[in-house]
């Protein structure tokens, strides 16, 4: 029995250690593939690096040469200028209209002809605005086509990271004919040549300043330094900014840019802007033409759905406020060139109101006075303490998004301290317009405005009647009619 229980044993193990065997050597087999693989991928690794230290040694090859041809500045100046190009943003826009005076004006109330001293009324610088050149600034030529606007801006903000900016607007057009001398006057000046109104080739720099903003506060501080837009009124010189077609004769007694220094700031928290500047003079003339510089400040509180801004200006020269041009004024019109002793003072102050996203209005109160005006040596014996009250109001209605309607109406009283008689003037101007959005970025306007005016004691001699007697200011008010049509880009 023993015998048979070694061979049942000898079986046995036998039996379980051939597979044992087998796994062993299957085991070997793969280790042998693995040891294979890792040779090829060491070899492939190896080719890798090779070729990696080839193209490093071609690179510095190539810096070498770059450097040696002085081109890596060069590609360094091109990354700055797109990095420039990025930050700078540039707008602008085209418009464009026509305008019937329901006056019906004759040929000889359109001379477009003769300068200051001409005998007769002088209707160079534009039929429609009338003796006082007050209404429809830059659309004064009557029954006319014309380019209001051809405008473009360039500028980079000035932000605490990037603390200097710039700002650059070139217009072209009727409305920058008219703002040769930074307010639309009356009467042109001497020199003036009456093929270049309303022709729309003379550029007008409406703004060109550098700015830096100091790291002061939560928004820092600004400085300017140049020419830019000023503080004061409602409107706005350019024509996309308006509800109007027209600007209102309220706008046309305001300045529109000054040329020196402004320092302004925000306080983001408390809701308020400031501004304090120092400017040559009334208008925008780039060289001061006395030895008196103008004060320009101003104060803004803005909420959710209402601002409230106040803007002063006081300064010289007197003379560079018009419209002077009336014809009832005695001993001539001051010219304020020359004079550091004349003064002319602005208090503006301006409401905005938004309850709704379709309805918004504002109010826009100025009051105006001169000082020292008065001047033998040139010729002017009157204008001393000259006083003006303006009143404006307007409200825009948003039917839909395509389209709205807006009203406008102001008032003037003037108090003209002359030295004789003294003349009082009013004046009235109803606007209305309706605009609406053809497709993305043009925009169509249509707009009916009336104008009148009154003087105290003296016929109300202010818009040219389209009679057929000779030409002459012999109506109290004017109807005009404009269409728009303008594209933002």
């Amino acid at each position: 029995m023993r015998p048979s229980w070694k061979i049942l044993v000898t079986a046995a193990a036998t039996v379980l250690a051939v597979p044992q065997l087998a796994i062993a050597d299957d085991v070997e087999a793969q280790l042998r593939q693995m040891q294979e693989r890792m040779s090829e991928l060491e070899n492939k690794l190896q080719a890798t690096n090779d070729e990696l230290e080839n193209s490093k040694q071609k690179v510095d090859q190539q810096e070498k040469l770059i450097e040696k041809a002085g081109l890596d500045e060069s590609r360094g100046a091109a990354s700055g200028l797109a990095e420039f190009l990025n930050s700078v943003e540039v707008d602008g826009f085209i418009a464009a209209s026509y305008n019937y005076n329901f006056n019906m004006l004759k040929d000889q109330d359109v001379p477009q002809t003769g300068v200051i001293g001409d005998s007769g009324p002088t209707t160079v610088a534009g039929e429609n605005g009338g003796i006082l050149g007050l209404t429809a600034p830059g659309h004064t030529n009557s029954n006319s086509f014309q380019l209001d606007q051809l405008w473009f801006g360039i500028g980079k903000t000035a932000t605490m990271e990037s603390p200097a900016g710039f700002r650059a607007d070139i217009v072209y057009g009727a409305l920058a004919d008219g703002n040769r001398e930074g307010t639309f006057y009356t009467t042109p000046p001497a020199n003036y040549n009456a093929d270049d109104h309303g022709t729309g080739d003379l550029p007008h720099l409406f703004q060109a300043y550098a700015e830096y903003l100091a790291p002061v506060g939560e928004n820092g501080i600004s400085v300017k330094g140049g020419r830019f837009a000023t503080l004061i009124g409602a409107e706005s010189f350019r024509q996309d900014a308006n509800w109007n077609i027209t600007r209102g004769i309220t706008w046309t007694l305001q300045p529109v840019n000054h040329t020196g220094l402004l320092v302004s700031g925000r306080c983001t928290s408390c809701g308020i802007d400031w501004a304090l500047g120092v400017v040559n003079g009334y208008s925008d003339t780039m060289s001061d033409r006395d030895n008196e510089k103008g004060f320009l400040g101003g104060v803004k509180l803005s909420r959710e759905t209402w601002a409230y801004a106040t803007n002063v200006f006081y300064g010289g020269d007197s003379g560079d406020f018009t419209p002077w041009a009336f014809a009832g004024f005695p001993n001539g019109t001051p010219t304020g060139a020359g004079r550091s002793g004349d003064k002319i003072g602005v208090s503006d102050h301006i409401l905005w109101w938004n309850p709704t996203d379709r309805f918004s209005a504002w109010v826009n109160y100025d009051f105006y006075w001169t000082a020292n005006s008065d001047n033998g040596a040139s010729g002017n014996t009157g204008f001393e303490d000259t006083k003006i009250h303006a009143l404006a109001l307007a409200s825009r209605y948003a039917i839909s998004d395509a389209t709205g309607v807006s009203l406008r109406g102001e008032y003037q009283a003037w108090d003209l301290n002359s030295g004789g008689p003294k003349p009082e003037l009013t004046f009235w101007a109803l606007t209305g317009t309706v605009d609406h959005t053809l497709t993305e970025n043009l925009l169509v306007k249509a707009e009916v405005r009336y104008d009148v005016g009154k003087i105290q004691d003296d016929p109300d001699n202010f818009f040219l009647d389209g009679g057929d007697g000779p030409t002459a200011f012999d109506d109290n008010d004017q109807v005009l009619a404009l269409i728009q049509m303008m594209y933002k880009f």
